[in-house]
């Protein structure tokens, strides 16, 4: 399911969780670590330069999908870099050009 940023889920979930830990007791601690849905106990938003100096602490299955990603991105500054490059290049012919078209 797709979530949009926001900057405070993190906040929202982890705060939920400790509530939990905190509140709950004996049958209901028990039966809530048993679902998938509070198999995590925090989260966090990473920067692409953050999942890649952590990459070795994601699980295996994981790391294949950070690979994706960072191979992504990586891809995207590349192609972005030779626009800028080339948007340039052709500032400074037109500049040329003007400057020759006044002598």
């Amino acid at each position: 399911m797709p979530v949009k940023y926001d900057p405070n889920l993190p906040t929202y979930f982890n705060n939920q969780i400790k509530f939990l830990n905190e509140y709950l007791t004996g049958i209901d601690k028990q039966d809530l670590n048993k679902t998938t849905m509070y198999e995590k106990q925090e989260i966090k938003w990473f920067s692409y330069d953050d999942m890649k100096k952590n990459r070795h602490k994601f699980r295996n299955f994981y790391r294949e999908i950070i690979d994706k990603l960072l191979d992504e991105r990586d891809k995207r500054v590349k192609k972005e870099r030779n626009k800028t490059k080339k948007h340039k290049k052709g500032e400074k012919q037109k500049q040329r050009k003007t400057k020759t078209k006044k002598h």
